[in-house]
Parts: C-alpha cells; structure tokens; sequence
C-alpha cells in the first residue's frame, strides 16, 4: 500500500500516519508527506530543552510530540518525510538500517549516494546529515519514519532547535550546525515537490495506491485514546 498526503498540516499528518499504524494490520505501506514549519519532538523529550519555544511562537512553528522516540527534527514544505510500515519479525527484533533501505535505494536509484550512519542518520559522502530516522513497535508492527532535508530553511532550523548540552559537548556549536545539509544542492533544477513525486517513483514500483479519503476515518482523527501528536505549541 502507498499513500501521499495532499496536506501540509502537521498535526493532520501525524494523524494520518498514526491512524495506518494501527489499522493495517499487515503487509507493508509506504506513505509520503510534508508538513508546514513545525518542530517534532521524540516521545520523551523535553520541549523547553530543545526548543526556543519564545521563537517558535513568535513565528508561527508548531511544536508536537511523536509517539516514537529520537531526537527534535524541524520541518517545513522543503522537508520530505517517509514513513514505512511492516510486521514484526517473530523474534521481535528489528534492524533501522533495514527499515530504512528503501529510502536509501530510492535515493541511489536518483544518483544521490547516502549511507546509513550508526547513529540512524542518512549521510552524504562528505558526512553531513540529510536525514533522521526513527521508529516505534506496537503490537505486532514497526514504523519506521524520516525526515529528508530537500530545500529545507536549515537558518531557522538552526535557531529554533537548541541542542543539548551532551551534543554541544561532542561537536562543538559551528560543528553541529554544519553536521545538515540539503539535497537540492545535488539537484538545484528540483523543487522539493518535484524531488517528492520523483522519490515515489522509485517507491511506489508493485504497490498498491490508498486514495487520501480512504485513509481516514470519518472525523480525520486516529482510532484510539493514543491520538498522537501531542500538541505543545
């Protein structure tokens, strides 16, 4: 199954992706999205510690809390997300590297030659970050979701994401602002939608397409008490 949003809204998309993982109940689904500026933290992260909430307010940048775990990401329309379902092995083990890989075979099936970095990240051979990953298990299912930096403000990224203290000890500050890069670098006659209908070219090849109504519920709200996000701002 494969499905992409019509909407930039990300309190709606998160719903979305929350309302297929927990009712397609087996086999593998694929869906794409973008969001408006919005800050998405981890499950259990802290909103003050990593997010100048005075700046995101005064700018309008959503803040929301995802049911999975993984750091603070920031998004905007230049930000193309990807979110993969699939059973659990029987065992219960899962391997991100190997959730991701459809992602990363898109992307070298384009020309852009990512690798898997032992911290969940998708890097340019230079080492700069173009993608966070992270996922969640619930009975029986895995979702793995990221979030490609296309053409991203990576300016306003910077200054409404406040790293922690552990990161700014590992990097440095000029090290963890120049640890992201944007993949229109590699291809600036793109636009990110252009990159996004190109992306689920190479994704969607023996899959069946689920129309955006059919993914919904009637009131457009996940099915159960757990309706992530969690919104903060």
């Amino acid at each position: 199954m494969y499905l992409r949003s019509p909407l930039l809204d990300p309190v709606s998309n998160i719903r979305l992706e929350t309302r297929l993982f927990r009712t397609v109940r087996t086999g593998l689904v694929r869906m794409l999205w973008r969001n408006s500026d919005c800050v998405v933290l981890g499950r259990n992260q802290d909103a003050a510690a990593e997010t100048d909430l005075r700046f995101a307010a005064e700018h309008g940048i959503r803040v929301l809390r995802r049911a999975s775990g993984g750091g603070a990401v920031y998004h905007d329309p230049g930000t193309v997300n990807f979110t993969f379902l699939s059973d659990l092995p029987e065992d219960g083990s899962f391997s991100l590297r190997e959730l991701t890989s459809p992602a990363v075979s898109a992307l070298h099936e384009m020309g852009i030659p990512v690798s898997f970095s032992g911290r969940n990240d998708l890097l340019l051979p230079d080492g700069r970050k173009i993608c966070g990953t992270a996922a969640r298990i619930h009975e029986g299912r895995v979702l793995c979701h990221g979030c490609i930096c296309f053409d991203t403000d990576l300016s306003r990224m910077e200054r409404v994401l406040t790293p922690s203290a552990e990161k700014l000890g590992r990097h440095g500050v000029r090290s963890v602002r120049s640890r992201v890069a944007c993949l229109r670098e590699l291809m600036p006659e793109m636009t990110a939608e252009d990159f996004l209908l190109r992306l689920e070219t190479e994704l969607l090849r023996g899959m069946d397409v689920i129309p955006y109504p059919d993914a919904l519920l009637p009131d457009g709200t996940a099915p159960d008490e757990e309706a992530w996000p969690e919104l903060i701002l």
